[in-house]
């Protein structure tokens, strides 16, 4: 009898493991296909997106154009702590404008003394609103006027193809394409010592050694509290905090078009193949990503380029938005002007694809003040942005767009 009761027992106690290990797994995947940005959905699936489905308001902000403050060829523009920052060609100086456009001041410190820079290959702007320039050997750290803080040597080892820097004692470094075949990430503290690495996987090398250049738009960023970085063949991301603790954050889906080390060599010829296009823009909400699809492409546009002129080839773009609360990965079709981007639905203005994410939430973008102009021409003369597309010129600094974007619902 009280051998049949534990049988009984030891059956009951088994049959609720399975099942809390069933449902275990089953949560595992269900959260698993809920981080999954599905890139290979996409395909053929774009649609008119319009502002007004990922935004709350948008404002145009034309920037003040004098004889300090032209901008020629703006490269990245970031907002952070109510500024502008402009930075423009490797060897431009840094313009401050504040959110109504003004000019504030130019940050111009190149040249090649100890608190100088030769080149800025690339910009940040920390939490605490300190300019971090990064030229070719290290990152030099500048006050919001320009006052000189400290340089940070790179780390031989650790790369120099872009960085993104989470305190005053961990930086992230992306290796360098065709030079340090062993490590994609590198951490190190303020004083160049490595504290983690992230080796490339055996495909990633496979795939570098044939196609030294597959592997572009790596570049490290930084999300509330930690880094994110693109791992494998950006097959996923990670997330990496001060005291290394690695998560996964999400994965991606390009099934039968996955770049492999089979079929990097057809990456120089006609291909079908997705490759990342541009770096990972991500917001409280959102991931904004944008792919070359070559073949693939069902739809071809026009794009604005780094120096903010409407490139007038057909390009095999895709651009698409990942909305974590949802878990659905959606694609944009071009706009009847074949002009990439979400439809300005708020004020009827041009097609809008961010820049960059200010850490207040906000899509940064801009345009043309040409193209502003033709926007708004011939619309309600009496409407804000009527009246300031009257006031451009033709050849004014960019008009800087600020999206306040949704946030995350609890």
């Amino acid at each position: 009898m009280n051998t049949m009761m534990n049988s009984k027992t030891l059956f009951i106690f088994f049959a609720a493991i399975s099942i809390l290990i069933a449902c275990s797994q089953k949560n595992t995947l269900i959260d698993k296909q809920k981080k999954t940005i599905d890139v290979y959905g996409c395909i053929g699936n774009e649609r008119p997106i319009s502002l007004s489905e990922i935004a709350e308001e948008i404002e145009y902000i034309p920037l003040e154009t004098s004889v300090n403050s032209v901008i020629s060829n703006p490269a990245d523009i970031i907002l952070s702590n109510d500024l502008i920052y402009i930075k423009g060609r490797l060897t431009d100086p840094i313009m401050v404008f504040d959110k109504s456009g003004k000019f504030i001041r130019s940050v111009d410190r190149k040249g090649r003394s100890s608190e100088e820079y030769e080149s800025i290959v690339s910009l940040d702007i920390d939490n605490d609103g300190i300019i971090c320039i990064e030229s070719t050997q290290k990152i030099t750290e500048y006050k919001a006027d320009g006052t000189f803080i400290r340089n940070i040597f790179k780390n031989k080892d650790a790369g120099y193809r872009g960085f993104a820097k989470l305190n005053d004692n961990f930086y992230m470094f992306s290796s360098a394409l065709g030079i340090n075949m062993i490590n994609s990430y590198s951490a190190t503290d303020s004083e160049s010592n490595i504290l983690w690495n992230h080796p490339f996987t055996p495909d990633e090398t496979d795939i570098l050694k044939t196609h030294p250049r597959a592997e572009m738009f790596k570049r490290p960023y930084r999300f509330k509290d930690k880094i994110m970085i693109a791992g494998g063949v950006w097959d996923y991301i990670l997330s990496v905090n001060d005291k290394l603790e690695i998560d996964t954050a999400y994965f991606f889906n390009y099934g039968r078009f996955k770049l492999t080390k089979d079929n990097v060599k057809d990456l120089a010829s006609t291909r079908n193949i997705i490759t990342r296009q541009s770096d990972i823009l991500e917001s409280n909400r959102y991931l904004f990503l944008k792919y070359n699809i070559g073949n693939i492409a069902k739809n071809n546009g026009t794009t604005n380029s780094a120096e903010g002129v409407a490139k007038h080839q057909n390009l095999p773009l895709m651009h698409l938005y990942f909305d974590k609360q949802t878990g659905i990965t959606s694609s944009l079709e071009p706009d009847p002007s074949k002009q990439w981007g979400f439809i300005d639905d708020f004020h009827n203005g041009p097609t809008i694809w961010p820049v960059s994410i200010s850490d207040s939430n906000h899509m940064i973008a801009f345009v043309p003040a040409l193209t502003f102009k033709e926007a708004f021409s011939g619309k309600d003369t009496n409407s804000k942005y009527a009246q300031m597309a009257n006031s451009l010129s033709d050849n004014d600094n960019p008009v800087v767009i600020i999206v306040k974007l949704k946030n995350l619902s609890l």
